[in-house]
């Protein structure tokens, strides 16, 4: 039987700081000059080309195609999540969703929370492919996020993230499929993204495609219909995001979407239809108004539901101002695998970025090559594989959390004060029955502090548990430095 390793035999080392540049001339929506000083129209060619040739509308394309440095965006596909689970002010946070009273604010929480995520994608502009095993852990002001590629071929990133207080937790996987329709690409991401609001509340969503147009009107839109529904509530939201037409004097970023109670719910099979609470319309890029109101907690008729002018002046080169990375010391970290990558585009030097684009992908070619002939087989650290099936329908490997190595885990990068509610400790949607847990390091037993820590080895705890009580005030500071981890 094959071993099963989580690394690759990488020497560890340390990390510089977070490259942060105070300024970058990077394109957000078009084919303009970017940081490097040339016109990318020229590599987006070559590149479209190379893709497809002998490609009709309706058929695949490989996502995960190289292309030059140039057309790069300085950011991991990993590091880009940051950008959704957060946007926009304090209030519209995820940890909003649970702090409301209701079933039907918690939908409009949400519904406001998913319009401030959706963001303008970069034109022209590709983020880093994720290499097998890659991890990009990070916080914001009111929550944090772990992300890893599970699978490199195809590529399919996990996710799982929760508020400080563990009343809304995140969690799902993403796997890009590219198909060509005649005048642009479109990405459809295939998976389920789900939000546990609270104990009793699951909403499941599908994820939204990315339209990039290559004739024009140029540019990348969000595109298709999502669904959001709670079972439990029988809350659903339907959201559509219009393609721009053809026609001159389109609107680009349009979505309409509306509120309902779904009368057939798990409680009542046997109802049928549905009853509108609230119907909206307008730009995920600037404002979305309501235009029906039918429940009288909802905002009126013409109010604004989300204001997204804000979206204009991010730049998706540089990450987030509130985020910070947690895991920068780890040698598959998004930020020690790419750093040098990173700073070479900043610095516009294609030679120095070419040179080191094509270290990261040779060594990832080595460390395959010697899984093989060793006869070893790699496995996620944070997710095992099982049966299930898209939130299209269609049967998929889904990614298992493996809750308490993630807490293992959040503990030394959190410096110990990282709060985790644990999953497996907890009994909706986790485990049909109550379960104890005795981690002997799991940050939820709320202990004295006056306790011995090695009493958790034999302490039971019984679920649910109590809330997090943290261990140490403050973070531990750590040097950074670099992890080289090349073959060269």
């Amino acid at each position: 039987m094959a071993e099963v390793v989580d690394a690759d035999g990488r020497g560890a080392a340390s990390v510089d700081e977070r490259v942060e540049p105070a300024e970058t001339s990077f394109a957000r929506g078009n084919g303009k000059k970017g940081a490097n000083g040339g016109n990318n129209w020229s590599a987006l060619l070559s590149v479209m080309k190379q893709v497809l040739r002998g490609v009709r509308p309706g058929k695949s394309v490989r996502y995960d195609t190289a292309v030059p440095s140039k057309m790069l965006l300085p950011r991991s596909a990993l590091e880009v999540m940051e950008d959704m689970y957060y946007a926009g002010e304090m209030q519209n946070g995820l940890s909003s969703i649970g702090r409301q009273a209701t079933p039907e604010g918690r939908m409009l929480a949400l519904v406001r929370w998913y319009l401030h995520t959706v963001t303008a994608p970069p034109y022209l502009r590709k983020p880093y492919n994720p290499v097998l095993g890659e991890t990009h852990v990070f916080q914001a002001q009111d929550g944090y996020m772990m992300e890893e590629q599970v699978s490199h071929h195809p590529p399919v990133t996990a996710f799982y993230g929760e508020d400080l207080s563990g009343n809304t937790k995140y969690w799902g996987q993403y796997e890009p499929h590219a198909t060509f329709t005649g005048v642009g690409i479109l990405i459809r991401m295939t998976g389920k993204s789900s939000i546990q609001v609270r104990e009793n509340e699951l909403y499941e969503m599908p994820q939204v495609g990315l339209h990039i147009r290559l004739l024009p009107p140029l540019g990348a839109e969000w595109v298709g219909k999502v669904r959001i529904r709670c079972e439990a509530t029988g809350l659903c939201t339907a959201f559509e995001f219009k393609p721009r037409g053809i026609l001159p004097g389109g609107s680009w970023n349009v979505v309409t979407g509306r509120i309902y109670r779904s009368l057939h719910t798990h409680g009542n099979k046997n109802g049928k239809g549905e009853e509108v609470l609230l119907q909206f319309k307008g730009s995920w890029m600037g404002q979305v108004v309501v235009t029906d109101n039918n429940y009288a907690g909802y905002p009126a008729e013409g109010d604004v539901l989300v204001d997204g002018k804000y979206k204009h002046d991010v730049n998706p080169a540089i990450g987030p101002k509130f985020t910070e990375v947690l895991n920068k010391n780890d040698e598959k970290s998004s930020y020690a695998v790419w750093r040098k990558l990173t700073l070479a585009l900043y610095d516009g030097d294609d030679a120095a970025s070419g040179k080191e684009k094509h270290r990261v992908e040779q060594y990832e070619r080595k460390v395959r090559k010697w899984r093989k002939e060793s006869g070893i087989e790699w496995g996620p650290r944070f997710f095992e594989a099982t049966d299930g099936h898209a939130a299209t329908g269609e049967k998929i490997t889904m990614w298992k959390l493996r809750s308490h190595e993630l807490s293992e885990y959040l503990r030394s990068v959190g410096g110990g004060i990282w709060p985790f509610h644990c999953p497996c400790c907890e009994l909706y949607k986790f485990r049909p029955s109550e379960a104890s847990c005795t981690l002997r390091s799991h940050p939820l037993l709320g202990l004295p502090e006056e306790e011995d820590e090695d009493a958790l080895s034999t302490k039971v705890v019984p679920s649910p548990l109590r809330m997090f009580k943290k261990l140490g005030r403050g973070k531990k500071k750590q040097k950074a430095g670099l992890v080289e981890g090349s073959a060269d």
